[in-house]
């Protein structure tokens, strides 16, 4: 675990799932309310135990789930069960956090690297808080944005903390590291519910951006980037006959995706989670294309 402090009353939290280090930030949020921002798998859980109680906070008022990924997410039960607080998610992934076993079923099926991160707990529904339009929140003196955000996954949420303009993306803004963004576009993605949603968050005019995948940056033109190289994936996607040769063209064309899968190459979940990505852009412009 490293827990470091972005912003007066916000910390990120690496909780190193399966052992690396830069995959999966959490934020906490310590103010006169007690929140955190995605929790990570059920199986680096007690890393964000480990930072909240280095904090000195004992329970909980909200925890933020972006959407029901087992990356994002599948900690969330089990934090709740420890720290309580009311697990804020979207109308239709709330389900999934109640009962994860079909979520947990398809997941494994999916790909055996989630059988890894561990079954997440169910929790019981009344700490659900479900969002199907867009909400506000106070912790205190500073109020969290709760908007939709679908595209990457249809029960997707993204959160601005309002008064410090930090945008908490989930993955409704791709994968950055070091500066070099990428969009994460698995099955069943959608570029359509996509791209409005990113145009949503550019309204907003977020200072900071906290990504899941990995850590916090200055907003500067992270979205509008990452917005034209989804298109650029898309129209590649068009002329191309698979995911593979989608992603062999990408890879000789794109600088940014190169650089970030340099600083990946010791992470082989990062690699595939990059691959699965090309299979939902390719799935989804050539249902529609």
């Amino acid at each position: 675990m490293k827990l470091v402090e972005i912003g007066d009353g916000v910390y990120q939290v690496d909780v190193k799932p399966l052992g690396y280090e830069n995959l999966i930030s959490c934020y906490i949020l310590d103010f006169e309310k007690k929140a955190v921002v995605e929790t990570g798998p059920k199986s680096s859980v007690h890393s964000l135990f480990d930072a909240l109680k280095e904090l000195g906070i004992i329970s909980l008022d909200y925890i933020f789930i972006s959407h029901v990924h087992l990356d994002h997410a599948g900690g969330a039960g089990t934090l709740a069960n420890e720290f309580g607080g009311k697990i804020v998610c979207h109308g239709r992934g709330a389900k999934h956090v109640v009962n994860p076993e079909r979520l947990w079923k398809a997941s494994v099926e999916f790909s055996e690297i989630n059988r890894l991160y561990e079954k997440p707990d169910p929790v019981d529904e009344t700490r659900i808080v479900k969002i199907d339009q867009d909400s506000e929140f106070t912790l205190g003196d500073l109020s969290i944005k709760v908007m939709r955000t679908e595209g990457h996954a249809p029960h997707h949420l993204s959160f601005l903390l309002k008064e410090k303009g930090i945008l908490f993306s989930g993955d409704s803004a791709g994968m950055c590291i070091n500066g070099n963004v990428i969009p994460t576009t698995p099955s069943p993605f959608n570029l359509e519910e996509w791209t409005i949603s990113v145009k949503r968050m550019i309204e907003l005019s977020p200072e900071h951006i906290a990504y899941t995948h990995f850590g916090m940056y200055e907003a500067d033109n992270l979205l509008e980037r990452v917005l034209s190289m989804a298109e650029r994936w898309a129209e590649i996607a068009s002329k191309s006959h698979d995911p593979g040769e989608l992603s062999k063209s990408v890879k000789e064309s794109d600088p940014d995706l190169r650089k970030f899968m340099e600083f990946y190459s010791y992470c082989d979940v990062m690699i595939e989670w990059i691959d699965y990505g090309f299979a939902g852009m390719f799935e989804y412009v050539k249902e529609r294309w």
